[in-house]
């Protein structure tokens, strides 16, 4: 690698066999065929990791992000969603990472789906107000965010970016 001979690498450590027994051999497996742009042979070594450290959210990020690279949208979103039902992730903040990934990939419906899965599930139609009033903001929905800042506002705890927020919106009207 530190000869820029990443093929020769890649090809060292795919054929080491220690590689499919060592996380770190194959994190740096996938994050090689990744630079070289080779989503499908690094989804491999992400799966041979999954193996051995099943639920782990950065494992099932990378497995998502190959998929999405590989054009297959739906089973990235599945890879994304599958760990956030373990219990290492309180419910609140495994569906803030699943937001996070959906709108880091542009997939912005997607997580407003999301934010209203988690308020019907936690029975609660003010969570994720500012991060759905952000996103809103950001799709050109203003009317629909403003409605989201006086909701946090009005029911979450006084945080002057959203009173400021929500001062600005109201300029307009």
């Amino acid at each position: 690698v530190a000869l820029k001979q990443e093929e020769k690498a890649a090809t060292l450590l795919r054929e080491a066999r220690e590689t499919a027994t060592s996380i770190v051999l194959l994190k740096k497996l996938a994050r090689l065929d990744l630079d070289r742009g080779k989503p499908e042979l690094a989804l491999e070594s992400f799966r041979k990791l999954e193996r051995l450290i099943p639920r782990d959210w950065e494992t099932a990020k990378a497995i998502g992000d190959c998929l999405f690279r590989l054009k297959r949208v739906d089973e990235a979103i599945k890879a994304w969603r599958e760990p956030l039902t373990d219990q290492q992730f309180s419910f609140q903040e495994g569906y803030s990472l699943f937001t996070d990934v959906l709108i880091e990939h542009k997939l912005q419906e997607e997580a407003l789906q999301a934010f209203d899965e988690a308020r019907r599930r936690f029975n609660d139609p003010t969570l994720f107000a500012e991060q759905r009033a952000r996103l809103l903001d950001a799709l050109g929905r203003p009317a629909e965010a403003l409605q989201e800042y006086f909701s946090s506002l009005v029911h979450g705890p006084f945080k002057i970016e959203t009173f400021n927020r929500l001062f600005e919106q109201g300029d307009g009207i």
